[in-house]
């Protein structure tokens, strides 16, 4: 069964796993871990481990073939971010390249510009959260903080899309409004 995964990358992100009809195989937040520094400040940071083995269980458990198809949301900084957001923007997207990377899955790295825009998505969150929970209304979505499960959702969603345009474009079949095999995304990256 092939399989198709989507990750959106921060730390209240999540990684979303669906088939090939587009039903839900798995929904996982990002695991994280409460650190406690001085003076009994709490703040959260990305558990690779748990992230690693999270990946490494989902695709045993579904004893599956995920033939390239993980897309993860490009990061970048953005002009108001200060150095610490910034850093903290890279880290997790360079941790999931890491573990793809060290597990030997290939993955796609998308412009949420470029793939928001193939899905009807803007930048409201919220708004992407509710039309998730009517694509996928069995979905565990009703938290507002769901929206990075919410994303990967409509990520893994891009990523289903496009092989199914890829595919009908090998048999000669037109596949209708799809994305073309060759778009680009924002700043020129290949999306395929």
């Amino acid at each position: 069964m092939t399989i198709y995964v989507g990750i959106d990358p921060g730390l209240g992100g999540a990684i979303a796993s669906l088939d090939g009809s587009g039903a839900i195989v798995a929904l996982h937040d990002t695991p994280v871990l409460e650190v406690t520094k001085a003076r009994s400040t709490h703040r959260h940071e990305y558990d690779a481990r748990a992230m690693a083995l999270l990946v490494l269980g989902d695709l045993q458990a579904q004893t599956c073939d995920v033939n390239g198809h993980v897309y993860l949301e490009e990061q970048q900084a953005r002009p108001h971010d200060g150095p610490s957001q910034a850093f903290g923007t890279g880290k997790g997207f360079g941790i999931w390249i890491g573990i793809l990377s060290a597990l030997a899955i290939p993955y796609t790295r998308v412009h949420a510009n470029s793939w928001k825009f193939r899905m009807h998505l803007d930048a409201d969150k919220e708004k992407t959260r509710l039309r998730a929970i009517e694509r996928w209304p069995q979905a565990d979505l009703h938290r507002k903080k769901d929206h990075g499960r919410a994303e990967a959702l409509f990520l893994a969603e891009f990523c289903r899309q496009q092989d199914i345009t890829l595919k009908a474009k090998k048999m000669g079949v037109s596949a209708g409004t799809t994305v073309e095999e060759h778009q680009l995304g924002a700043g020129g990256m290949d999306v395929r």
